[in-house]
């Protein structure tokens, strides 16, 4: 684990960071800048596989929303990274892991103009499994199992996550976002 910390206080994470907003703000996106992404979400799913990791990109503000921007990328294998990953912060840290995740997705929302959480993401979906129904159902089955895993975490478990929040104030805010996001129960 000495060679993660020494990666984070050498700043390894804030790179990867820089690399997946470089990712996004580049227009003319080649196969090559598909696969550095994908390469650099590879990067951050290992880094955040041991709570030194975790706890860096949890004290990031700017991470966990660059990396759902990260979702306009046309890899189904980079969007399955990107929903594990999220899947996992959601879970980190309650409330304050569950709330961070949402506040990128929302950030994301934003961007891609959607009008719902996961509205782009099943958008992609529908769009990959109209091109060529056969040959892309291995990526729609690759994509659903994080996707109906993230749904699960973000609304079937917000309820049970608004009512155990230790202070009303947590209660309060995550009862929000849950009715924000059109996850009434």
């Amino acid at each position: 684990m000495s060679w993660v910390i020494g990666f984070i206080e050498k700043g390894g994470l804030d790179s990867l960071t820089v690399l997946i907003d470089a990712y996004f703000k580049n227009e003319a996106k080649t196969d090559a800048d598909h696969e550095l992404l994908h390469e650099t979400l590879k990067c951050l799913r290992g880094l955040m596989n041991n709570k030194h990791g975790i706890k860096a990109a949890m004290a990031s503000d700017i991470i966990l929303g660059n990396i759902t921007a990260g979702l306009v990328s046309p890899l189904p294998s980079s969007k399955r990274l990107i929903l594990e990953i999220m899947s996992v912060m959601s879970c980190v840290d309650p409330p304050k892991g569950h709330a961070k995740v949402l506040k990128a997705f929302r950030h994301f929302k934003t961007l891609s103009k959607g009008k719902r959480l996961f509205e782009t993401i099943v958008r992609d979906m529908a769009a990959i499994a109209k091109q060529q129904p056969e040959k892309n159902r291995e990526h729609m089955e690759f994509l659903v199992e994080p996707l109906r895993f993230s749904i699960f975490f973000f609304f079937s478990l917000s309820p049970f996550l608004i009512i155990s929040a230790p202070h009303p104030v947590h209660r309060h805010h995550l009862r929000q976002c849950h009715d924000h996001e059109g996850g009434r129960s």
